[in-house]
């Protein structure tokens, strides 16, 4: 049978813009999809692969021919690695650099030679002042999430430099612009403990399941995706103290090999009791089958969901149907985290919240747990 010398195609990757083809399962990246510098570098690599189909290696492309497009197309592989579309899901770097190649737009064709602090700074100006439309209104990004996209853009020229496309001196130029023109960006919105009466509200519009949850996150201090992801075979049920201790598999802080541990008091205990009949050791406490398991008349509508798991998503979208439901102000999830490390401050100290945020640092625990005001005025009532 005779070789298939039909030459590979050239593919548009639609969520970069870019131009890219196989070869003897390689994958080639050609810049943007259309223009004239791709056509020249498609042709170039058919050139070499008719002259020798068995080994392709991609021509080499002169420094001042490579353009912005062509690094963040590269860039956008090496984060995404070997990662299912289910890991990329939960994967805030890959969110981040999506977001950052989406602003890059404007400079896809600029070449990496002609990028200085000049052009980095008007492109970083522009993106704080770009408009964009959040809950039915149009404003401008936050400062906050401005510098993470420059933060990103410059973890990209590091791993250019590290790959040796460019040299380190492009690296210190652009690092060179110390004032950001982020002025046109708006100030950071910082998430506050959620009102005890907005909680209870919400608790009764939410179906069984939903509302567990609810009140697990409410009274635990643990991030949506640990409590999603519980199994019987995490909880240690038989301590001494009275109190059930949440081992979590997978956390936000297990790449830096740090344990941890959530306890579990007797109002999270209740809350979870009654959902753990028929759950094996290994299986979900919480999913979909949960919340058609058990239905109330009081409820808001949930769909069906095709999945066998939840996502911190799904918490999210239900606790929004219900405050429009009951007729109040919108508030996420996470923000009960707020509420219950600044509960577990008040009741046992920093390092009482500290211990049940799991955090590293201090300084950290106080950005979700505002310090008892009450004291302070206690204070200034026999010294002020």
């Amino acid at each position: 049978m005779a070789a298939n010398r039909r030459p590979p195609k050239l593919c548009l990757h639609k969520p970069s813009g870019n131009a890219r083809c196989w070869i003897n399962g390689k994958e080639h990246w050609l810049g943007r999809y259309g223009t004239p510098e791709c056509e020249r570098r498609y042709r170039a690599l058919i050139a070499h692969w008719a002259r020798s189909p068995a080994e392709t290696p991609p021509p080499p492309l002169p420094l001042n021919r490579v353009t912005i497009a062509d690094v963040l197309a590269q860039y956008l592989i090496e984060i995404r690695g070997s990662d299912s579309g289910s890991k990329l899901r939960s994967n805030a770097r890959w969110w981040l650099a999506r977001s950052m190649a989406k602003e890059l737009e404007s400079l896809s064709s600029v070449r990496l030679t002609d990028l200085g602090p000049k052009m980095f700074a008007a492109w970083v100006a522009d993106v704080a002042g770009q408009p964009i439309q959040r809950r039915g209104e149009m404003t401008t990004r936050t400062i906050t999430h401005v510098r993470k996209i420059v933060a990103e853009f410059l973890r990209m020229i590091e791993w250019c430099v590290a790959e040796e496309i460019i040299g380190p001196e492009k690296l210190v130029a652009l690092r060179a612009v110390r004032r950001l023109p982020v002025a046109a960006a708006r100030p950071p919105e910082f998430r506050t403990p959620v009102d005890e009466a907005k909680y209870q509200t919400i608790c009764q519009h939410l179906p069984p399941a939903f509302a567990a949850i609810v009140t697990v996150l409410r009274h635990s201090a643990a991030r949506p995706s640990e409590v999603l992801r519980m199994t019987p075979a995490e909880i240690d049920m038989h301590s001494e103290q009275g109190v059930w201790l949440l081992f979590p598999n997978k956390h936000k802080t297990m790449r830096y090999g740090r344990p941890k541990c959530v306890v579990l008091g007797p109002r999270c205990q209740d809350a979870i009791r009654p959902w753990l009949a028929g759950v094996s050791t290994g299986d979900r406490i919480f999913t979909p089958a949960s919340i058609a398991r058990v239905s109330s008349a009081s409820s808001i509508p949930t769909r069906k969901y095709r999945k066998a798991t939840l996502v911190a998503e799904d918490i999210r979208r239900a606790v929004k149907i219900a405050c429009r439901a009951a007729g109040i102000d919108q508030w996420v999830p996470y923000q009960l985290r707020h509420s219950s490390l600044t509960e577990f401050r008040q009741a046992g100290g920093l390092d009482a919240a500290q211990q049940q945020g799991g955090h590293s640092s201090s300084a950290v625990t106080e950005r979700y747990a505002a310090a008892d005001r009450s004291k302070a005025i206690a204070a200034a009532k026999l010294v002020g």
